[in-house]
């Protein structure tokens, strides 16, 4: 489903628009857009999903991208009911879209698992969407722990733990003004420590320790 077909009115956001192509209305989006690997721990974040609409709380989850595991995830949310409409899964997207989805996701998921790839290699994603303003929930593994300081940059949860997931999320889903203020801090720290100058700056200061420079 591609943005650029959708029909937009007078007056209508490009946000608005595309909400509106992908079936969203004014409820609380929770999303990813990553390649769907089993690392990624999409499985997980189903699952907290399910123990959110158990609980009859009102949202979308979107999901934007595609890989290896999509057939998987589509199988495990049909077992758990998601496939009622409140899972969103559009495909892969171009680039130059990206933005647009981020625009509709209030709350970002990175629900990466324990495993070794995810204890050593930061993803990219989580920073876009701080630079997005997008309230940020991160899996509490090294890399990630560091970019998020809890109730700053973001919120964590345990890794691989579906049921915390879903209590994190849920003190969120109402709080528009807390995912505002987190969404705020997150675009603060990512524009004052992650631009390319500074980690420019970061890697000159390491080099010129180490006797390179």
């Amino acid at each position: 489903m591609a943005a650029n077909l959708f029909t937009i009115a007078p007056g209508t956001s490009f946000v608005d628009a595309l909400a509106a192509g992908l079936g969203i209305g004014d409820e609380p989006v929770i999303g990813y857009i990553s390649t769907f690997t089993a690392y990624e721990g999409i499985r997980y974040l189903l699952e907290a999903a399910a123990a959110l609409l158990g609980r009859g709380r009102r949202f979308r989850l979107l999901l934007v991208g595609d890989g290896r595991d999509r057939d998987a995830i589509v199988e495990q949310a049909h077992r758990l009911g998601l496939d009622d409409g409140s899972l969103v899964m559009p495909g892969r997207v171009p680039n130059d879209e990206i933005t647009r989805y981020y625009s509709v996701i209030d709350v970002f998921v990175v629900p990466r698992t324990a495993d070794r790839v995810s204890t050593l290699v930061t993803p990219l994603k989580p920073f876009e969407a701080m630079a997005m303003e997008r309230a940020l929930v991160v899996s509490d593994v090294p890399p990630l722990r560091e970019i998020v300081t809890p109730g700053e940059a973001g919120l964590l949860f345990r890794p691989e733990d579906a049921a915390d997931l879903a209590g994190v999320l849920d003190g969120l889903l109402d709080d528009e003004a807390l995912r505002a203020r987190l969404g705020r801090q997150a675009r603060d720290w990512v524009v004052a420590e992650r631009t390319w100058a500074q980690n420019g700056a970061r890697y000159r200061a390491l080099y010129e320790r180490l006797g390179a420079a």
